[in-house]
């Protein structure tokens, strides 16, 4: 019987970080912008903050990275990207082929946790964008 309790005590303790976790998924998961028609914008302020580095191909990961963060931060971890964002990027970079984003987007992630060069420009671009766009 006590092992019963025990067992539905533990239960009901899961439930409750479950919920607190869907809660904070919800939270963090959620956009900071929607509107995909300001992206070339946001590579004017990109290539304002860093100069020819933006143009590199390590700088259109970089970007990448910063407008998916934008736009669809629950594609880090499985989510879908927002329905045209994609596309949108490619524009802007003047990419031949969007599967650029698809070929790149698993490198994102460690290079921003690997590459303090990569995670310094992000941060620096980011941090001028919710300047000037967000707050």
């Amino acid at each position: 019987m006590e092992q019963i309790i025990t067992t539905i005590r533990k239960m009901k303790i899961a439930r409750e970080k479950m919920y607190d976790a869907m809660e904070e998924w919800h939270v963090t998961a959620k956009p900071l912008l929607s509107n995909i028609g300001i992206i070339p914008k946001i590579y004017d302020i990109f290539k304002s903050v860093l100069g020819e580095k933006a143009q590199s191909t390590n700088g259109k990961k970089e970007f990448t990275f910063i407008i998916v963060f934008l736009y669809s931060p629950q594609r880090f971890f499985g989510g879908k990207m927002s329905d045209g964002l994609r596309k949108e990027i490619g524009r802007t970079l003047h990419l031949n082929s969007p599967n650029y984003i698809s070929l790149i987007f698993p490198d994102l992630m460690l290079s921003y946790t690997t590459y303090k060069d990569f995670k310094s420009d992000v941060d620096k671009v980011i941090s001028v964008i919710g300047d000037k766009l967000i707050r």
